[in-house]
């Protein structure tokens, strides 16, 4: 180990293809990949198969999460509507009323809206990789890539199609099990991100 420094990343690499070499000398591994260039000190690797998510996935998904985390809500919202429509006849309350039964149906909407921006870099075709002190997302083209710090993870979260990485700023990236290379990586990534 070199000073306590398990991995050093340089980016900002342009043009730089999917170039797997492998130049080992004992514990250290220098891989070149997709604008990354990631000096490893003989630590686990966990790698995914490519997969590329579609919009309709991401809306669901996102919408299964939010339902899940919100349910209480789901059940308050058009009961206090419903309250309000039968003991308050009033224009006004009739109409917030209405409002609090139908805000459940708004949720595909708001799934839409809130995963515009992360469309862009999840629809592309993906790879995760787990090494050092990042989660590494490479995509292609190779404009998308983006890495996540073990540190910023709340909680991996499996679900029956996909794994949640549920993030500090209650943000969520999903990662499809069938990606994984065996369900032995779902307890490897748990233990990686040190939320066991």
């Amino acid at each position: 180990m070199i000073d306590g420094i398990d991995q050093l990343i340089v980016e900002g690499i342009s043009n730089v293809r999917t170039i797997q070499s492998h130049a080992k000398y004992s514990s250290l591994a220098i891989h070149f990949q997709h604008g990354f260039i990631i000096l490893w000190l003989g630590l686990e690797r966990i790698e995914t198969e490519t997969y590329r998510l579609s919009r309709t996935q991401l809306v669901y998904w996102t919408s299964n999460e939010y339902v899940r985390r919100f349910w209480i809500a789901f059940a308050a919202f058009p009961i206090t509507g419903l309250l309000l429509i039968l003991f308050m006849p009033m224009p006004f309350t009739m109409a917030f009323g209405t409002l609090l039964i139908l805000w459940p149906f708004s949720i595909p909407a708001r799934s839409i809206i809130f995963t515009g921006r992360a469309a862009k870099r999840v629809l592309s075709p993906t790879r995760m990789v787990a090494e050092g002190e990042h989660l590494y997302f490479i995509t292609d083209p190779m404009d998308h890539n983006y890495r996540v710090n073990k540190r910023s993870i709340r909680d991996v979260v499996v679900r029956k199609e996909y794994l949640v990485i549920e993030l500090w700023k209650f943000k969520m990236i999903y990662v499809p099990r069938e990606a994984l290379k065996s369900e032995n990586d779902i307890e490897r990534l748990r233990t990686f991100c040190e939320v066991n």
